[in-house]
């Protein structure tokens, strides 16, 4: 969920963070989909390798990591997905992954 709610609207341009949540230990995996439809991976990342992390932990992206999420300037749908999963996939689990299909191709 981003940090402003559920529901909330961001304005082209605007910066986010993206909070998770995890109550029990597990993998995460977490992929930005942006206006390109490009897959860009977040978690794990080159600062925070490894995809395991402990139940009862709240992450928040990008927190002191040195990147930042902003809204595109078009207007365009991103998405932002997180998998939790019981057995590590791997740090690059979609790595033949360029692109995201649009339905409608």
């Amino acid at each position: 969920v981003g940090s402003k709610g559920l529901g909330y609207v961001y304005r082209r341009g605007e910066t986010y963070q993206i909070d998770v949540a995890l109550d029990r230990d597990t993998n995460l995996y977490c992929y930005l989909v942006d206006e390109n439809r490009r897959v860009n991976q977040f978690f794990p990342n080159p600062v925070q390798q490894a995809p395991g992390v402990r139940g009862g932990t709240r992450l928040s992206f990008p927190g002191d990591l040195p990147f930042k999420f902003v809204t595109n300037l078009k207007g365009a749908v991103e998405t932002v997905s997180c998998f939790a999963v019981a057995s590590p996939l791997g740090n690059h689990p979609l790595a033949a992954v360029e692109m995201v299909r649009d339905p409608e191709d």
